[in-house]
């Protein structure tokens, strides 16, 4: 059991160009993953290990299991909030945990600052640069490295899909894209 869960959800445009780079397919191989409701996460070296094993399904799927859990107390943050408001995101997340913990509603601006600081997207990057980072993954084509911090806030969706997936993944997640306020 857990105290809570933080869900994080991100514009599913957005996701599919981080799937293509991430698992090196094009973007009908991205979009069909996002939709898959079979979807999971395991320990591709270790296919009989269940103990790695991460049920996903499809982007919509998995929005809404969390949205609908009753019997979990959770916090719903969206990515594009984390990149365009980092402080007053990071206050409502640590309000949340302060909550399920039952402390007093104490934030150390300082402390809070300083973890902006230090998790900023390009730092990140640089040190995977220099120090790796073992979520990265290699590519199929050719054999090296993928970065995973790779274009933070440039990962801009109508610079990098077609008219034609761009509109196909507003059609269908259309209901839970307007509730999020992405369209």
């Amino acid at each position: 059991y857990t105290l809570g869960a933080i869900n994080i959800v991100r514009d599913p445009r957005n996701v599919i160009t981080s799937l293509m780079n991430h698992y090196s397919i094009n973007e009908e191989e991205g979009l069909k993953m996002l939709d898959s409701t079979h979807r999971n996460l395991r320990d591709a070296n270790d296919e009989n290990n269940f103990a790695t094993y991460s049920f996903i399904s499809s982007w919509a799927n998995n929005y809404n299991s969390w949205k609908m859990s009753k019997n979990i107390k959770k916090i719903l943050i969206r990515y594009e909030d984390l990149e365009k408001d980092k402080e007053n995101t990071f206050i409502r997340i640590v309000k949340f945990v302060n909550l399920i913990m039952g402390k007093k509603d104490y934030i150390d601006k300082n402390k809070l600052r300083k973890s902006i600081e230090t998790t900023n997207f390009d730092l990140l990057k640089k040190k995977e640069q220099s120090e790796g980072f073992n979520e990265a993954t290699y590519s199929v084509k050719d054999g090296k490295k993928i970065s995973f911090f790779n274009l933070g806030s440039e990962n801009n969706y109508k610079k990098l899909l077609k008219s034609k997936t761009i509109n196909l993944i507003e059609e269908i997640y259309k209901e839970e894209m307007r509730e999020l306020g992405y369209i």
